[in-house]
Formats: C-alpha cells, sequence, structure tokens
C-alpha cells in the first residue's frame, strides 16, 4: 500500500522548491525522523517526481543512496553509480571515453584514491558547469557505525562543487546527529547554504482521521480513531498496518476496549501496552494463513534480499503459486519500495515490521535459532552459492572477451552484484555460527588478493564488510588490515 503525503506535503514542496533554486548556490538539507515517518518514501517522492518531469526538468539529476544497501555503503560503487546515472542522463555532457578511463581507474587505482577523487571531481564539474543540477539523497545515515572515510569521500567530491543539493536523512539518534556534524564540518570550508533539519513528525489526530478517510473508503467511529492514534503514536507504518489488518478483520480485540482504560494503561505502563499492540497485528498476520504466515517470517529474516527464487527454495510451488503469495502479502505487510539503482526491481520489508515479526514471532517460535539456521544454511546453499558461482563464471566469460566499453560496463555490473551477493551471504553466516562465518571471511580475503584487480575487489570487501555484524567480532583495523595485508 503506498501511503499519501498526509502532512508532508509542504515539505515535499519545501525541499522541491529548493532544488529548483537557480541561485548557483550548493544546498545541503538534513532530514530526521522515526523509523516508519516516511523519509525513504519522501526520497522516493523526489526521485519519481524528477523522473517523471525529465522533459520540465532536463538539468536535474537525482542520486538516491541508501546506507541499507550493501552496495551503496563501497565507495567505489558510489563512485560508479554517480558515472552512470548522469552517462545515461545525456551522453553529450559525459563522452564516452571519459568513461572508459574512469572505469579503467577505478579496476586499476592503486590503495591510494586521490587520483580517482580528483578525476571524479573534475568529470562533475564537467557537468556542473554544463548547468546540470545534482542532488544527492542519502538515506538512512544512522546504520552507519561510526562518521566514516565513507562519508567524507562522498562529501570530497561534491562538496566544493556550485549548484549540487545534498539531502541527509536518518533517524532522530545521536550517531546521526555525529554524521550531521561531521557533514557540516566538511562543508563549512565551502560556499553551502545550510538549512534547519526537516523534521518529518507523527501524524496527528486529525491527520490520522484523513488517513483512514483516504485508506478506508470511510469514516471510522471517532473513538476508533482516537484508540488507533494513542496506540500507534501516529507512526505512518503502523497506520499502515492497521490498516491493512482492519480491511481483514474490522474487530480488532484490542481496538474494543474502552478508551479511559487504554489511556489510563498507557500512562501507567506504554511499554507493556504498546507491545501488546504490536502483538496484537501480528497475531492477525498469522491469522490469515500458515503459506503466508512462514512467507513473511522467511522476509522478515532474510531482509537483505527478495527474490522469487528463495521463497520457491524455501515453499516449494510453481511460479504461479509464488505469484499469488506476493500478491497476497504485498499490501498486508507494506513492502518497501526502493527506488535504488542497484534495486529498482526489488521490494522489501519496511524496517518497522520487520522488527515486530523478528521480536514477537521468531522469537517466541524459534527460541534457539534452530529453524532460522536451518532455513539460512537452506538459503546459502540452494540460493547464494549457486549464485555466485554464476558471477564468477560471468566475469571470466567477460574478461576473457577483450575490455571495450561495452565490456567493461559489464564487467563492473557483475562485479558489484558479486561483491553484495557474497556480503549478504556473510552476514547471514556470521548470524547463525561465527566460525562458519569467520572462516568464509578468510576466503573471501583470499578471493579479492587471488583476483585480476585486487586493490578493487578489496576495496569493494572493505567497504561491505566494515558495517556488518563482522565489526563486532574483529576491531575494524584489524578487518582493514587482514584484508589489506594478508
Amino acid at each position: 500500500m503506498k501511503i499519501q503525503t498526509i502532512g508532508r506535503e509542504n515539505i515535499f514542496s519545501d525541499i522541491k522548491d529548493i532544488i529548483l533554486l537557480e541561485d548557483g548556490a550548493s544546498h545541503f538539507i538534513p532530514v530526521t525522523g522515526k523509523g516508519g515517518s516516511g523519509k525513504t518514501m519522501l526520497f522516493n517522492q523526489l526521485q519519481e517526481y524528477f523522473h517523471d518531469n525529465a522533459d520540465e526538468y532536463p538539468n536535474v539529476i537525482v542520486i538516491n543512496y541508501d546506507f541499507r544497501d550493501l552496495r551503496s555503503q563501497s565507495f567505489a560503487s558510489t563512485l560508479y553509480l554517480n558515472i552512470r546515472k548522469m552517462l545515461q542522463h545525456n551522453k553529450k555532457l559525459f563522452p564516452s571515453n571519459a568513461v572508459k578511463l574512469f572505469y579503467r581507474m577505478l579496476l586499476t587505482a592503486p590503495e591510494s584514491w586521490d587520483g580517482l577523487i580528483k578525476f571524479s571531481r573534475r568529470q562533475v564539474k564537467h557537468l556542473i558547469n554544463k548547468g546540470v543540477r545534482l542532488v544527492l539523497l542519502e538515506d538512512t545515515v544512522e546504520t552507519i557505525g561510526a562518521p566514516s572515510d565513507y562519508i567524507n569521500n562522498i562529501f570530497t567530491i561534491g562538496a566544493y562543487l556550485p549548484n549540487c543539493v545534498a539531502i541527509v536523512a536518518g533517524r532522530p539518534e545521536d550517531n546521526t546527529l555525529s554524521h550531521l556534524e561531521v557533514i557540516n564540518a566538511t562543508l563549512g570550508n565551502n560556499d553551502w547554504v545550510l538549512h534547519p533539519p526537516f523534521e518529518l513528525l507523527p501524524f496527528t489526530l486529525t491527520e490520522t482521521n484523513q488517513f483512514f478517510q483516504v485508506h478506508l473508503n470511510g469514516l471510522l467511529p471517532e473513538n476508533q480513531v482516537a484508540k488507533i492514534h494513542l496506540l500507534t503514536g501516529g507512526s505512518p507504518i503502523h497506520l499502515a498496518i492497521v490498516t491493512e489488518v482492519l480491511k481483514h478483520n474490522p474487530n480488532l480485540e484490542i481496538l474494543n476496549e474502552d478508551i479511559d482504560q487504554l489511556k489510563h494503561q498507557y500512562e501507567i505502563d506504554k511499554t507493556t501496552l504498546l507491545s501488546r499492540f504490536e502483538f496484537n497485528l501480528m497475531a492477525e498476520i498469522s491469522n490469515l494463513g500458515n503459506t503466508i504466515d512462514w512467507t513473511v517470517l522467511y522476509l522478515a529474516y532474510l531482509n537483505r534480499r527478495y527474490d522469487r527464487k528463495i521463497i520457491k527454495l524455501l515453499l516449494g510451488g510453481s511460479d504461479q503459486e509464488i505469484e499469488a503469495l506476493e500478491n497476497k502479502y504485498r499490501s498486508l505487510l507494506y513492502l518497501r519500495k526502493t527506488s535504488l539503482p542497484s534495486r529498482e526491481n526489488r521490494e522489501m520489508l519496511h524496517d518497522e515490521i520487520q522488527r515486530m515479526i523478528n521480536t514477537l514471532i521468531w522469537e517466541r517460535i524459534d527460541y534457539l535459532k534452530d529453524h532460522r539456521k536451518s532455513i539460512t544454511n537452506k538459503v546459502i546453499e540452494g540460493y547464494y552459492m549457486p549464485e555466485i558461482q554464476k558471477y564468477q563464471q560471468r566475469l571470466t566469460v567477460i574478461s576473457n572477451n577483450g575490455m571495450n566499453l561495452e565490456g567493461m560496463t559489464r564487467y563492473m555490473e557483475d562485479t558489484f552484484s558479486l561483491a553484495e551477493l557474497q556480503n549478504e551471504c556473510l552476514d547471514y553466516l556470521l548470524r547463525i555460527d561465527v566460525s562458519h562465518g569467520l572462516a568464509y571471511f578468510y576466503q573471501l580475503v583470499d578471493e579479492v588478493n587471488q583476483s585480476q584487480y585486487p586493490n578493487f575487489n578489496r576495496l569493494l570487501l572493505h567497504d561491505g564488510v566494515k558495517n556488518l555484524g563482522l565489526s563486532r567480532i574483529i576491531p575494524p583495523e584489524e578487518i582493514r588490515a587482514r584484508i589489506y595485508n594478508p
């Protein structure tokens, strides 16, 4: 289900107006909001708006990153996706010989990235001089463990440029504020306009009522809306879940309780009441049928990637049967559509739904994680290993056939896809078996050091693993030392 921009219209309009300013200045715009408040939706809307109106705004290039995405965490991939996006936008602005030179530098770059950064600056500046308005959307910045080289590198390239708009979104948490301070410091020496944060607040009671008017095709009783607003705190994603559940069961148990009694419980023990409410929602989802139940459980636990092959591997059935399941749970659980370049055709469960399913269902039915270990091993052996082998074979064929611009582009695409698959596989292994996960990490270190482009592949491995659970087992400096000094 798509949440309408109730209460967000002014923020969208204000940011759009800043992007369209013809002042030649660069603008830094922070956006904060709790999980489920609509930050990703806002970014998707901005990207879709300028994509749909490209004829009217031909010089606006919007590039969307999300730090939950392993590919977005790679500095090399970020540079590559920038260049590819610009090339696709207008090939006349970015000549093919410059693209080929950039790809060659990326593949053969030394450990020092100074030359590559300078080259990227020069090419991006070339676009800016042609009148392009570069818009960088950087989502979920709070998922990065600490203010990092990654942020510094990104803004090293963009910070000094005129006519650039950087919009960075994160939850209102301490490390989000730390990242914003790092970025502010990076931008402080340049001619940037620094805007106060746009805060995505929860829906008010009036906005909650508007939401149900739109999404339930009619009015809920006033006391029902008041109960839902109390229990959800006006969180858009929780309101979306409630809406879908009410379509299946309009007599949700907790909503039959007296409003004054709920308010009293809220004042005495807010945490217990809200946990009971979330469990009530998850119980309703579980009652819709075992097949849907297990499908969403798998999705919640394996939330790095959705692929129909994975669901088919775990549940069996034909493609038609899997498609029918997708149609059933698509609206119920609000799959988060992403506009990321590397995930254009993927959908994922929203983080808040994933959290509720993992804490309220998985922890109760699989306390020792035996079943989760079993399905993870099955997905690794039946999906990840064959996919990884497929990409390794494709890369060998491409490199043997010569590396013209088309071949280099295919090689880069497949290399990033391979690195992403390997990092996801490592992430799952670390969840269920630390020793097995460490062994796989050491295997990856050996593979990148024996590869055709070792420095490039070391960078992909390092950027991919530094924000995974591996950093809780091995200190970050040791991770880097093992990769770069095997």
